[in-house]
């Protein structure tokens, strides 16, 4: 299964010999909805907008609505499960603050979203979770992957809120017995952290350094080198990355014409996204939407 073909619920048995677009080395992911997986074996070493993650047996990972995911390193023996659920179907449960909890008191609404929220504003060690708990995690991914989409009937819909619900739980209860550590961020991470949430909301119509550098009241140069310190790669690199993400996304998923999407990703030229596209996938836009 491939993440961009995901409509609802995607199930993703991950392994080394089988990457795509989900895991492939240096690719992009801007999430759409809620990624959150688990190491069965192996090594994998992934980003969160500008924060760093290693993890190997019974590790966890997730990433949140409008994050930007990104695989920098996997070794060999790589096997992992992770359960995508994208935003649209996540609005199919219920409003923002009721998302996963249908029947469910405020209490426990709290504590899920406020519990989920605050990851966007802590840096995480990386977490280990119990092979009790795994097998639970892993039961459940099951039980989804088999029964809970696509979403062709009610009862589908139903069965996956108090799976959803009950796997993000069990992850919340584990953070909360320690895996979650705060600090303050130094001015160069907060810098950071502060391009990419420019970064995303402008990544289609600017493409410069100089925008994000005047946004930030900074000199280009001087946010290349904290960017590429704090996160290993440029500025320049991000904005590649998320528009040959949103490239892939539109070739694969609408019938836009390939000057069509160069105009919603603001190239100068069809021929300026071209050689884009080509540069860093060695095949055209057209090749890349028929194979």
């Amino acid at each position: 299964m491939s993440y961009l073909d995901t409509k609802d619920i995607g199930v993703f048995d991950l392994r080394a010999s089988g990457a795509d677009e989900f895991i492939g080395h240096g690719t992009a992911i801007l999430v759409g909805g809620l990624i959150l997986g688990v190491m069965g074996r192996g090594r994998l070493v992934y980003q969160v907008n500008q924060s760093h993650h290693e993890i190997t047996r019974n590790g966890i990972f997730f990433a949140l609505p409008g994050q930007l995911f990104s695989v920098t390193e996997y070794s060999n023996d790589l096997e992992a499960t992770v359960v995508y659920v994208t935003s649209d179907y996540l609005l199919k449960l219920g409003s923002r603050n009721e998302m996963l909890l249908m029947h469910a008191n405020e209490s426990m609404n709290t504590l899920l979203w406020d519990s989920l929220n605050e990851l966007d504003t802590m840096l995480l060690q990386d977490i280990v979770l119990s092979d009790d708990v795994c097998g639970d995690i892993r039961s459940i991914l099951s039980v989804l992957q088999r029964h809970a989409y696509p979403q062709v009937a009610e009862s589908n819909l139903v069965l996956s809120v108090p799976l959803i619900q009950t796997l993000l739980l069990l992850t919340i209860e584990s953070l909360n017995q320690g895996s979650m550590k705060a600090r303050t961020l130094s001015r160069q991470e907060q810098l950071s952290k502060d391009f990419f949430f420019l970064l995303l909301q402008n990544y289609k119509v600017e493409h410069d350094v100089s925008f994000y550098a005047g946004q930030l009241f900074v000199t280009p140069k001087y946010l290349s080198t904290v960017v590429r310190k704090i996160t290993g790669s440029p500025v320049q690199d991000w904005v590649a990355r998320l528009l040959l993400f949103s490239a892939k996304y539109l070739l694969k998923s609408s019938r836009l014409s390939v000057q069509q999407i160069s105009d919603q990703l603001h190239f100068s030229t069809p021929s300026s996204f071209i050689r884009f596209f080509h540069r860093l996938t060695g095949m055209t836009p057209r090749e890349y939407r028929i194979k």
